[in-house]
C-alpha cells in the first residue's frame, strides 16, 4: 500500500493528480495507493495506520512535506515501512541563477554547494538526519541526460548533500516531487518480493547505478535507481 501524502489544502488538486499519475505510470494498482484528506502529517496517520495493518508493509510518498518531527524517527523503526521524501526544489528570486539568493543562511543543509537552507528551517535539517538514519526514511533528488547521453545535475533541484547515503536519483523528472513519486512506485514494487523493509533498502542501494564522483557523492547520493536489477537480485538473496 502506498499512501500519498502530497494532496493537502496548500497544494492544487493538479500535482496530487500528477504524483498519482507517476505512481500508476509505473504499474501501481489504483487499489494500492491511498490519499487522505486534508493535510496529515507523519504522526497524524501513523498510529492508526499501525493498528489497522499490524505487520503488513507500507510505503508513505512524502512528496511534498519533506520535514520530519520530533519522535518520528521511533514512529518509523517500529513500522515496517520505507518512507521516500523529496530532496526539494530550488527558489530563484530576482532572476538570479544561484538558488535562494535572499534564503537564510545555514551551513547544516543537505545542499552543501551553497550557504544557503533556501528556506528550511534549522530543526528540519536534524529531524530529517534522524529520521533517515533509521534506514527506513529516503530521500529522492532528480538528474538530466544530455543529448550526448551525459548525465548531469537538474540546477532546480536541491542534491543529497549530508543525506547522500540515503539518497537515490530519479532521471528527467524535473522536480522532487515526481522523483519522490517514481521512487515509492519502485518500493512498493520491492515489496511484492522482499518482506522486510530493511531488505528493501538494503537492495535498492547495492543496485544504485553508480554515476558522477565515484561512490556515494553528494550530488546524486547512492546514484541511478534500477528496479530491474533489484528484481533481480531475488534469487540471489535466496541461494
Amino acid at each position: 500500500m502506498i499512501w500519498e501524502l502530497s494532496a493537502g489544502e496548500a497544494l492544487s488538486g493538479s500535482h496530487a493528480e500528477r504524483m498519482l499519475g507517476y505512481i500508476r505510470e509505473e504499474g501501481v494498482p489504483r487499489t494500492a495507493i491511498v490519499v487522505p484528506g486534508g493535510v496529515v502529517g507523519l504522526k497524524g496517520f501513523l498510529r492508526p495506520v499501525h493498528r489497522a495493518l499490524r505487520a503488513e508493509t507500507l510505503v508513505v510518498n512524502r512528496s511534498v512535506s519533506s520535514a520530519f518531527h520530533e519522535g518520528d524517527d521511533a514512529r518509523l523503526r517500529s513500522l515496517n515501512l520505507v518512507v521516500p521524501v523529496g530532496a526539494g526544489n530550488v527558489q530563484f528570486t530576482n532572476g538570479s541563477p544561484d538558488p535562494c539568493i535572499k534564503g537564510p543562511h545555514h551551513r547544516d543543509t543537505w545542499r552543501l554547494d551553497t550557504d544557503t537552507a533556501c528556506g528550511w528551517e534549522h530543526t528540519t535539517y536534524y529531524a530529517m538526519r534522524d529520521a533517515l538514519n533509521t534506514g527506513k526514511g529516503l530521500m529522492a533528488t532528480t538528474a538530466i541526460r544530455r543529448h550526448s547521453g551525459a548525465i548531469v545535475p537538474d540546477r532546480y533541484v536541491y542534491k543529497c548533500g549530508d543525506f547522500m547515503e540515503h539518497c537515490f536519483t530519479v532521471l528527467d523528472i524535473g522536480h522532487t516531487s515526481g522523483a519522490t513519486a517514481k521512487l515509492s512506485a519502485m518500493v512498493f514494487h520491492l515489496f511484492q518480493l522482499y518482506e522486510d523493509a530493511a531488505e528493501v533498502v538494503r537492495v535498492l542501494k547495492h543496485c544504485a547505478q553508480d554515476i558522477g564522483a565515484p561512490g556515494i557523492d553528494r550530488e546524486f547520493g547512492q546514484g541511478l535507481v534500477d528496479l530491474r536489477c533489484s528484481e533481480a537480485m531475488l534469487p540471489v538473496i535466496e541461494r
